[in-house]
């Protein structure tokens, strides 16, 4: 009878109906109705010792429960309410049994009594069923009881990851999907919490990190919240769909655990970048690279006015349109109350026009007071696929549809700390490119997925449109363009940024992040470019050959799809072209005979010789010939250098097998000799990270600590920002 009372008792549903909360919420008389069958049956066996001799039993289970109840006010701990429970079963398992033992010559009757107890313990267990059973059909999760269904088929992975922990160590916290953290959905990371013992501090820290659009972002919380390993659900990402920086993390972090639901990724020893002063090197970045339109070109934007002529207007009615004069300026939607979401269709765009652009601008004129108002712009790609991109009080989100079906949707992104305030226009663009759809609100990139589409093949968006949901919002006309697309690096799936980032995140160098146009970036001692300007004009180039006459090192990364034609290239006489062919190397040798095991393929160049410059390393082949240089360093007299790293086929090299040769970036500073100091350990601070999200607003006297500051210059930009200061001190404190 212990086991069958304990098992079914009704805890699950009365304590969550009635408040879960510590002993200190309800009288500690009361309890016993808390604890449904198992209370009451246990409060009658203490009640009818006050008519008889104590035994022993008492004593014990009562301590149980005493010790519980007069601690649980001073400590944020509910399971204290479990504990009182436990001593709570070995009473009434008492009573029940002197019951029974009373009633030993009445066979039938003990039956009768044992039926009526399992009956009456077994509805809690029915009742849990029946609810969690109308949740899921409801879809209502606010009043659902999280953590109750225990993880059986996850247990392997917990017992895994509890093998590999080292909770001495400052990287000991787990990663997951933002949807995994909650309890009411049965979120994994719940499950992480009550099983493996991590603090609740620690392994929410940061739970959005996976919507990291940057890779110096990601590695910064990865290193910030102590990220041991991720864990990614399979069902929960489609791999061509995923932010950049996971899907880089999933292509190169080792895989420690998998099984047909889970794969853990194994976050490898890295340093993020960091903005106190004594760091060493700087990584300066193409500003035009990753900046926010991605493309060149001035388009032609063609503006969709609500009529006849553009829109499929059928039998709707649920929208009006403004108009002035004889030309429709706004539409306003309204889904008031209704959660059916309005869609306002274009009418078909022809396949050749092949528009990769779309923007509106819209906002809230009223919302529904039961449930969140929703707005945005949804676009179709062939006839098959709709995707919904909406702003709400409850963050940004792009939702993937099938037109064939009505209930099929899957959220490709949600951002929650992104916020929609009514009467305020927002503007949302998306573009569409070859390599990444990129989603911009208020001229922000907000996130960037990756496509692996040839333009050919792709389905092109064939309509467009606006939608609502919960509310009335005011949409103005969209615009579209099909806009040219900016060539995308070095070859390989990812840009030229990313692995140069990870030689100094790998190697745990102290390092920041600057943009070319930024000059501050010339304090540190190295400077490390991740591209070869063929685009500078002389002004920029020879403050970066002053840096390095100065004293400075400067080193070039060049991917060799220009053939070399970079303005730092052409110091070095370096001379290759397409028709040279690719050669197979087997490693990359150094100074002191130090090398790197990564076969590959490299084409051949010819270098000329210079008193001034030398080879440094190079491709060799499994006969230890030298295929082609891999770093060219020319000298000046005051000790300073430029090194120019032909790292086309390395990083190819990494791009087709990152598994087996991501670490081998952690090799390469110490291969070309660069002077970078380690950085320290860093501790967790257990603290949210602080971080604006989008253009922060500002005003009164503000006071900005930074190594630079840069506005934009370019006054006829309709989104410039606007500075207003009757008094401005520029001062530096070292």
């Amino acid at each position: 009878s212990f086991i069958i009372l304990g098992h079914l008792s009704t805890d699950d549903v009365i304590v969550q109906t009635a408040g879960y909360g510590g002993p200190y919420n309800i009288p500690w008389y009361l309890y016993s109705l808390k604890f449904g069958i198992i209370g009451i049956l246990g409060l009658a066996f203490v009640l009818s010792y006050l008519f008889k001799k104590f035994e022993k039993e008492v004593f014990v289970f009562g301590i149980i429960i005493i010790i519980p109840l007069f601690a649980g006010p001073y400590y944020d701990e509910y399971r204290f309410s479990k504990y009182i429970m436990v001593g709570m079963i070995g009473f009434a398992s008492l009573f029940v049994y002197k019951i029974l033992d009373s009633l030993r010559r009445k066979p039938i009757i003990t039956n009768i009594i044992i039926a009526i107890i399992i009956t009456i313990g077994s509805l809690s267990s029915i009742l849990y069923i029946a609810y969690n059973s109308l949740i899921l059909q409801t879809q209502d999760f606010v009043h659902t009881l999280g953590r109750r269904n225990f993880p059986v088929s996850e247990m392997p992975l917990f017992q895994s990851l509890h093998d590999k922990m080292y909770i001495g160590s400052k990287r000991y916290n787990v990663l997951s999907f933002p949807r995994e953290y909650t309890n009411f959905d049965d979120g994994l990371i719940a499950a992480f919490q009550g099983l493996s013992g991590l603090p609740f501090s620690i392994i929410y820290q940061n739970p959005l990190t996976l919507n990291s659009t940057t890779l110096d972002t990601f590695y910064h919380l990865l290193d910030d919240s102590g990220i041991r390993y991720v864990v990614i659900p399979k069902n929960s990402i489609n791999k061509t769909l995923a932010p950049t920086p996971l899907q880089f993390a999933i292509d190169n972090f080792r895989h420690v655990y998998e099984d047909g639901k889970y794969v853990v990724l194994d976050v490898p020893e890295l340093e993020s970048p960091s903005s106190i002063s004594n760091t060493d090197s700087a990584l300066v970045y193409d500003h035009n690279q990753r900046a926010e339109t991605l493309l060149i070109g001035n388009p032609a934007f063609e503006i969709l006015e609500y009529n006849n002529n553009t829109f499929n207007f059928a039998n709707e009615t649920s929208f009006v349109i403004i108009q002035q004069g004889n030309k429709s300026e706004n539409a306003i939607l309204s889904d008031y109350g209704s959660s059916r979401q309005v869609t306002l269709w274009s009418k078909m765009i022809g396949p050749l026009q092949r528009i990769n652009y779309i923007e509106v601008e819209f906002r809230t004129l009223n919302e529904s007071i039961n449930s969140g108002t929703n707005g945005g712009l949804s676009w179709r790609e062939g006839v098959n696929k709709e995707y919904y991109l909406s702003l709400s009080k409850n963050g940004l989100e792009l939702l993937e549809k099938s037109s064939n079906k009505d209930n099929d949707s899957k959220v490709i992104y949600h951002n929650t700390e992104l916020e929609e305030k009514g009467q305020h226009f927002y503007k949302l663009k998306l573009q569409r490119l070859q390599n990444s759809i990129n989603i911009f609100l208020d001229d922000t990139l907000i996130f960037q997925i990756p496509r692996n589409d040839s333009s050919m093949a792709s389905e092109p968006i064939s309509q467009v449109g606006i939608s609502a949901t919960n509310g009335i919002v005011e949409f103005e006309p969209i615009k579209i363009a099909k806009l040219l697309e900016r060539p995308y690096g070095i070859g390989t799936k990812y840009d030229d940024y990313y692995y140069p980032l990870n030689i100094l995140a790998l190697s745990k160098s102290r390092y920041d992040i600057f943009m070319d146009t930024d000059l501050s970036s010339f304090s540190k001692k190295q400077l490390i470019l991740t591209f070869d300007p063929t685009e500078w004009d002389n002004f920029t180039f020879n403050r970066y050959l002053d840096y390095a006459s100065q004293g400075g090192t400067l080193v070039i990364l060049n991917s060799g799809s220009d053939n070399f034609k970079g303005r730092f290239s052409h110091l070095f006489s370096l001379d290759s072209n397409d028709n040279n062919e690719s050669q197979i190397f087997t490693r990359i040798t150094g100074l002191n005979n130090q090398s790197i095991t990564v076969p590959g393929l490299v084409k051949r160049v010819e270098t000329n010789h210079s008193a001034d410059a030398e080879v440094i390393a190079t491709y060799r082949d499994k006969q230890d010939r030298i295929i082609a240089p891999f770093a060219i360093e020319k000298h000046f007299s005051n000790g300073g250098r430029i090194i120019l790293i032909n790292s086309e086929g390395y990083f190819n090299s990494l791009s087709n097998s990152p598994k087996e040769y991501f670490a081998s970036l952690s090799n390469i500073s110490t291969l070309l000799n660069l002077e970078s100091g380690k950085a320290l350990p860093s501790e967790t601070t257990f603290e949210q990270a602080k971080r604006f999200i989008g253009n922060p607003e500002m005003s009164g006297k503000i006071s900005i600590n930074s190594s630079s500051l840069l506005t934009s210059n370019n006054i006829n930009e309709d989104n410039s920002p606007e500075i207003y200061s009757d008094r401005l001190l520029i001062s530096n404190n070292s």
